[in-house]
């Protein structure tokens, strides 16, 4: 009987949204493309109606 061994997972999560207009934090596109989820702040944390829209 052979035992197969699970690999195991990392789950990346990052914060991003928090840039607003010329006020950058992150390449936030390249980052997608390596996290497994994120949260979405919207622009500076609490956002603004129209970044939220």
């Amino acid at each position: 009987m052979s035992a197969t061994m699970e690999r195991p997972t990392v789950e990346l999560h990052a914060d991003i949204g928090e840039g607003f207009d010329h006020w950058t934090v992150a390449d936030e596109e390249k980052l997608l493309s390596t996290i497994t989820d994120a949260t979405v702040a919207c622009g500076f944390q609490a956002g603004d109606p129209d970044t939220i829209m």
